[in-house]
Order: structure tokens, then sequence, then C-alpha cells
């Protein structure tokens, strides 16, 4: 079980960051994050009793060497948490994972996949995902050998869950090289919010705009918006499901700065661009859930699920370069 508080979504994020970091205190911070984001989005309070319980089963479920507990075990405790039956959950890991690894090479994004798969997939439908997912991968990667990479497989996998065809997808992820050419962003940066962007409905066109126009007022409001690979993806939610750019930018530089002032969330503990990358998404997430945007689904499935691997792809790229970089000291 799991309790829910009435508190703002962005109260209750920077309260379970704190709470979580007690119970994984070895674990990597911007899993924590990432953890702390994902219960938030779901209105859940993270409970100390609670995880550290789950730790507890999980840790005596998974090995050692898994990249489960090595690195990704408060976002799969997170998730665990709000499964329900959490033995159940526990198998079907192990089961998706191994099914991932017949068709991919073993990676933590690999891991999210699996734990993104057992979460939100019907059990019935998750090895046709597992293979489209694949196919995605295979198709762009062929296009695009040098910049496609394991960090692009949670924008597949999102992809292999909407009702778009594979040909669709591509043409419209290869509009993105186009439409982007004059925004002043890598081809990396571009492919990582256009496959997002190809995740909502609506003209393409009218997405880079409003993607664009979204980046120039944060940087009007004197907020730059990160535009590296693992962070402009939030972009591409937030500019999908806002009525009002300037509206929102507001709201969002205003929730910034009030988990600056949260303990914790200091220049020092959290950067700053992952510090507005969940800001925009937690203000996202509650201007949708008092009903101010038009269009709060991503196609068939929830922006719950679309903001859940963003923060989740966001925090296995920093948690891999901040492992690379103490392995290399």
């Amino acid at each position: 079980m799991y309790s829910t508080s009435t508190d703002p979504t962005h109260l209750r994020f920077a309260e379970n960051f704190r709470n979580i970091k007690k119970v994984f205190k070895l674990d990597y911070a911007y899993m924590s994050l990432a953890a702390s984001g994902i219960l938030s989005v779901n209105g859940v309070d993270a409970d100390i009793t609670v995880l550290t319980e789950l730790k507890g089963q999980f840790n005596d479920k998974m090995s050692s060497f898994s990249v489960f507990k090595q690195e990704l075990r408060p976002v799969a405790v997170a998730m665990m948490n709000l499964y329900g039956d959490h033995q159940r959950f526990l198998d079907e890991l192990a089961e998706v994972y191994s099914a991932y690894k017949s068709v991919f090479r073993r990676s933590l994004y690999l891991g999210v996949a699996a734990l993104m798969t057992v979460r939100h997939v019907p059990y019935e439908f998750r090895n046709d995902v597992i293979h489209q997912t694949k196919e995605l991968y295979t198709i762009i990667k062929k296009e695009h050998s040098v910049i496609t990479s394991d960090e692009d497989l949670l924008s597949y996998w999102l992809m292999a869950i909407i009702s778009k065809s594979p040909e669709e997808i591509f043409r419209e992820t290869e509009l993105y090289f186009e439409l982007f050419k004059n925004a002043k962003l890598t081809k990396n940066s571009i492919q990582a919010l256009g496959n997002i962007l190809t995740v909502y409905s609506g003209d393409p066109t009218e997405k880079a705009n409003a993607a664009v126009t979204m980046l120039n007022e944060f940087k009007a409001s004197k907020r730059k918006y990160s535009t590296s690979h693992h962070e402009i993806q939030s972009l591409g939610l937030v500019a999908c499901s806002c009525d009002n750019i300037k509206t929102f930018v507001r709201q969002a530089v205003r929730t910034d700065k009030v988990l600056l002032s949260q303990k914790g969330f200091s220049v020092f503990s959290v950067p700053s661009t992952q510090r507005l990358m969940y800001a925009s998404l937690l203000t996202q997430k509650e201007n949708e859930d008092m009903g101010f945007y038009t269009s709060p689904s991503a196609f068939n499935i929830p922006n719950n699920i679309v903001n859940e691997a963003i923060i989740c792809n966001s925090a296995t790229a920093l948690t891999i370069a901040a492992r690379t970089m103490i392995l290399t000291t």
C-alpha cells in the first residue's frame, strides 16, 4: 500500500526526494530524484517505512551484480511500490528483462525499459512491444548510425506503444532534422527532441515551433533550458501539452524558485538544469490535474507514462556519466 497527500506535486516531490535519500543513502542521487518524480506525478508519498521494507524484498530477490540492484534500485523500488503485487512485479521484471536481453545488448537503459514494460504494458502485449521497440531502433539506427544509441531506447519504447506505424514514425522523426536546422541544436539533441514530439499528435511544424518558442521564452526569463540529449526530451512533453507557452514558462520558473528554496535542492545538490527540467514536468502535471490542458495525452497513452520515461532516461544518462567519472578518477 502507499499513502497520498494533498500537497502540490512540486512540494510532494521535494519531500519525497528527502525521504527517498534517507532510504537509499548510498545510491546515485539522480536515481533518487527520478524515483521521487515517479511517485510524485502519480500522487504518492514516499513512506520511509514502506520503502525500506520494499528495498529489503528487492535486495533479497536481485543478485549483487544485477543492473537493478547496482544502479536502478531507487527507481525500481518506486515502481514496485506503485505496482501493488510486489512479488509478482519482481518475478515479471526478471522475465521481461531476459526477453529484452535476447534482442538488445545489456545496458542500464535496457533495465529501465524492462521496468517501464512491467509497469505499463499488459502481459499479453509485452513481447509485441519488445520486438516493436527493436524494429524501430533498427530502422533509425540504419539511417543514423552515429547518433542513435542506447540513450534512445526509451524513446523507441514509447513509440512502440502508441498508435503509429513504424513507417509513420520514421517519416516524422526525419522531418525534425529539417525543421530544427536553424535552432542551434546538435543532431543528437534534435533526434532526442524529435523522438518525443513524434509521440504526440499534431502537425510536426507546429510542434517544432512550439518547442523553439518555449526555449526562447525560458531564455527570456533568464532560465537556460538544457539542450542536452537527455534533458531536452522533457521540453517535447511540455511544449506539446500546454495551451499558453508564456504562462507556462512563468509557472515553471516560479516552481523552479520554490524548489531551489527547498532543503536538498541547492545549486550544490541538484544541478540547475535538472531542477528546471523537473520544475517544468511537475508544472505540467499540476496544470493537467487542474484541467488546464486541452491535449493531456500522447495518442493513446497518458502523459504520466511519457513523464516517467523521460525522467528515467535522464537519470540513467547522468548516472552512467557519474559512474564513469568515478571509475576514471
